[in-house]
């Protein structure tokens, strides 16, 4: 019994290997029509152009994008560059790929359809729409379906690209712009950012974007996201960067939104208080203002940012300040400091006398 089970057994493995033999040695011949004219090879994504020839996706593409207009088969002139996807052929294709998984074909995976002329002009519609009637949210919703499809795939950017995307948003940018325009602050970062996306710009965009409002808004922004990049350059830098930076960052402590972001970076105090008295006069007199701007809108309970700068021993630096003497501005602006200090003092004052070494009196 065990020796006839034995027998069977290996009857079946002998059987198995020679029809893996067989298997591997057949030749497997892919249908013509399932074979790019182009590339020859199985296609994966079928598109049919308007002569009527269906081609693989990113062979007739890159064909069309190498400046030739005409059918590749047929030589006819193209009506349209947009292939329409056959859908019905890619179906067939699938189903033969699962048929001869044995000759280890794998089955294609269904293509992303990837976005038409048609399509990005009615989103650009929407937008124009929505920037002549001075809706910012329906703007920003549209502008944001315009940067998802843009970042789906390349051929989806190149298509966006070319149908005069950057001059709708770049108009919606320049109209959102004008002041006031804090208050469109959310569209105008995602309207920067699609752009970035679909770069380069055209002539068109760019005069857009020349105008006054719209240079002017720009710099406004690029200010708040260069407060982290300013503070962290402030920790170690030579003078003349200092002076820069620090006249950038007080520029940008102007606005609601730039303290805010000064509010919300842990160095802001520290960096702050280390320049005064330390680089230069102009350095001082900036953070001065900066520390003024921050301690004056401080809307913490406890006068966060005040105790902050107490413990750090800017009260002490703020009156060695009047004793050298500044500019008028800077005066007062310590004098003010310091008053709104005071309240705090008893409870968080800390002084570094480190701070003081090799100080000398401004001329």
């Amino acid at each position: 019994m065990i020796l006839s089970w034995r027998k069977k057994r290996a009857a079946r493995r002998a059987a198995k290997k020679q029809n893996l033999e067989v298997t591997s040695n057949m030749e497997l011949t892919i249908p013509s029509h399932f074979r790019c004219p182009i590339s020859l090879e199985l296609m994966k994504d079928p598109v049919t152009l308007s002569t009527g020839i269906t081609y693989d996706r990113d062979s007739i593409e890159k064909w069309i994008e190498a400046g030739n207009s005409i059918c590749p088969v047929t030589n006819q002139v193209l009506r349209s560059f947009e292939p329409v996807p056959n859908h019905a052929l890619r179906m067939m294709i699938q189903d033969w790929c699962v048929e001869k998984r044995s000759y280890g074909i794998e089955r294609i995976p269904t293509p992303r359809i990837p976005i038409s002329s048609y399509e990005v002009s009615e989103i650009l519609s929407g937008i124009q729409t929505a920037k002549d009637q001075q809706d910012a949210e329906r703007c920003r919703e549209m502008v944001l379906k315009i940067k998802e499809l843009a970042k789906d795939s390349e051929r989806n950017k190149r298509c966006i690209s070319a149908n005069g995307t950057g001059g709708v948003l770049a108009a919606a940018f320049k109209t959102f712009s004008k002041v006031p325009f804090e208050q469109n602050v959310e569209l105008l970062e995602e309207i920067l950012s699609a752009l970035i996306t679909i770069s380069p710009l055209d002539g068109e965009a760019k005069s857009y974007l020349g105008s006054d409002s719209s240079l002017h808004c720009m710099v406004w922004l690029t200010e708040m996201e260069l407060v982290k990049i300013l503070l962290e350059m402030l920790v170690d830098c030579e003078k003349s960067i200092c002076e820069k930076a620090l006249g950038v960052l007080d520029e940008a402590c102007s606005y609601d939104e730039g303290m805010e972001k000064a509010y919300g970076n842990a160095l802001t105090v520290p960096v702050l208080v280390k320049k005064l008295l330390r680089i230069s006069d102009l350095a001082t007199q900036f953070s001065v203002s900066i520390l003024w701007k921050l301690c004056k809108n401080d809307k913490s309970e406890g006068g966060d940012v005040l105790v902050e700068a107490l413990q750090l021993g800017a009260f002490q630096k703020l009156l060695l300040l009047l004793q050298v003497g500044s500019t008028d501005g800077t005066k007062e602006k310590t004098t003010e400091l310091m008053k709104l200090m005071n309240v705090y003092r008893d409870r968080a004052e800390c002084t570094d006398s480190l701070d003081f070494k090799n100080l000398k009196r401004s001329y």
